[in-house]
């Protein structure tokens, strides 16, 4: 086990759990929550996640400053986000991956959990994936997220596609600058 933890997990997965409430939401009662419930939420799971742990903060932040980003960055996300159609939200998936060559299974499984899929208005499905960040992405930069082939990959597996047979990724980014 680790000595320290860097504060950007614990505060990752805290901004996750607020975002997956604010998804849930809609997918159930096809309404945007208010903003107080996932800042709540946010709230409930960053306490969870800094107590009994030794947490290491860059420059001057900390726990409270950390619990303020958050809050920020999750009224920014509320006040920018379009949502399309919500079909899953932390959607968890296992795939066998095969051999490009033969086409044999191989003996591994290919774990994890999709943030969010939605569909647009002509019933393509788009994966979403939360990110913070210190700074923006370059335009490219979703290119080359090995996150996202792995679920591009995943979802075709699982028989998700567009009606192009494709598979769309989105990077949502919240950058820790509060604008």
């Amino acid at each position: 086990m680790p000595e320290f933890t860097p504060a950007s997990l614990p505060f990752g997965r805290a901004l996750h759990a607020a975002v997956a409430t604010f998804y849930r939401s809609i997918k159930e009662t096809g309404n945007r929550p208010e903003l107080a419930t996932i800042t709540r939420e946010f709230e409930t799971e960053w306490e969870k996640e800094v107590a009994g742990q030794r947490v290491s903060f860059k420059g001057k932040t900390s726990i409270d400053s950390h619990l303020d980003l958050g809050k920020s960055l999750l009224q920014k996300f509320y006040e920018e986000v379009q949502p399309r159609k919500v079909e899953a939200v932390e959607y968890p998936f296992a795939v066998s991956p095969s051999d490009p060559n033969t086409g044999e299974p191989l003996e591994v499984s290919l774990v994890g959990v999709v943030d969010l899929i939605e569909s647009d208005d002509e019933g393509n499905l788009i994966i979403a994936e939360l990110k913070t960040s210190s700074k923006r992405y370059a335009e490219s930069q979703g290119e080359n997220q090995v996150d996202g082939m792995i679920y591009a990959y995943a979802m075709n597996r699982l028989g998700f596609r567009t009606t192009n047979a494709e598979t769309l990724i989105r990077y949502d980014v919240l950058v820790k600058t509060k604008s």
